[in-house]
């Protein structure tokens, strides 16, 4: 179970007595991530997630990224107030699964919005029709995330689906290439 920390409030609200973090997140899986305790990938740092789930409103031109991206709110303690955008939260025991790669190339499909380039996307990797992992892939900044699975070492070209692919009929996907694993 994992997510990522998009955005959040710069200070902490009361909420029933305690101090919380109004946040942003991207989840794989909305009905898999369960509230507890996370750890930061590039931080180290523990955070809680009190709640999550509810809707979040975007302006015309961006409801379909939201809705691909899986975004969602969520409430996480005050110790994220402390925390930059981005940061990938795991629960403790799938610390070690977690990786990141750079990619050199990449092709689109014709129905890949500009729009999405910016966002956190959730997808799964697939070699011809074996599926590698599931993660998540930023094309602005050419970076996948793989939360469960190793790539290989020797890969010419991966096909990515989006997790959320009821938008269209196709596989809303793009092929990549020149895969490079980095750290956090």
């Amino acid at each position: 179970m994992a997510f990522i920390l998009l955005e959040r409030e710069q200070k902490p609200i009361r909420l029933r007595g305690r101090k919380v973090i109004p946040s942003t997140i991207s989840v794989l899986s909305k009905d898999t991530l369960v509230d507890g305790e996370y750890i930061g990938v590039r931080s180290k740092k523990k955070v809680n997630l009190l709640n999550h789930g509810g809707t979040l409103i975007a302006a015309p031109e961006l409801r379909e990224a939201y809705y691909i991206s899986n975004m969602t709110p969520a409430t996480l303690g005050e110790e994220a107030s402390r925390i930059d955008s981005d940061e990938v939260f795991v629960v403790p025991e799938d610390f070690q699964k977690i990786k990141k790669y750079t990619f050199m190339k990449y092709t689109i499909k014709d129905v890949w919005r500009d729009v999405f380039n910016s966002f956190w996307i959730p997808c799964s990797l697939f070699d011809q029709h074996c599926k590698l992992g599931a993660g998540w892939i930023k094309v602005s900044t050419q970076e996948i995330i793989l939360m469960d699975g190793l790539l290989p070492k020797q890969t010419n070209q991966l096909q990515i689906r989006l997790s959320n692919n009821s938008l269209s009929d196709s596989n809303y996907g793009m092929i990549i290439a020149g895969l490079k694993e980095i750290d956090f």
